[in-house]
C-alpha cells in the first residue's frame, strides 16, 4: 500500500468519526426536544417568562399569588 492509499484511509476514518459525532449530537438534540415535548416546566421563585411576539416585542409574564397572570411590554430588550 503506498503513502497516499494510507492516508486517504485516514481522512475517510477522520470523516466517519466527524460524522458519527455529527449523528450524535443531532441523536441527543432530538431527545432534548422530545423531553421538552412530554415534561412540564417549572419556574419556582419571583421570575419572569419572556415572551417574543412576532414583531419582536419581548413580553414579561409574571403570576400573583391569586393566579391572575400580568404581561409586561418589555421592548425589543428583555434584559
Amino acid at each position: 500500500m503506498s503513502r497516499l492509499q494510507g492516508s486517504s484511509f485516514g481522512v475517510q476514518n477522520e470523516a466517519q468519526d466527524s460524522n458519527n459525532r455529527l449523528r450524535q449530537r443531532l441523536d441527543e438534540g432530538d431527545r432534548a426536544r422530545s423531553r421538552a415535548k412530554r415534561e412540564d416546566v417549572v419556574i419556582e421563585d419571583p421570575r419572569r417568562l419572556f415572551l417574543r411576539s412576532p414583531n419582536g416585542t419581548y413580553f414579561g409574564i409574571t403570576v400573583s399569588d391569586a393566579g391572575v397572570l400580568t404581561a409586561t411590554n418589555m421592548g425589543s430588550n428583555p434584559l
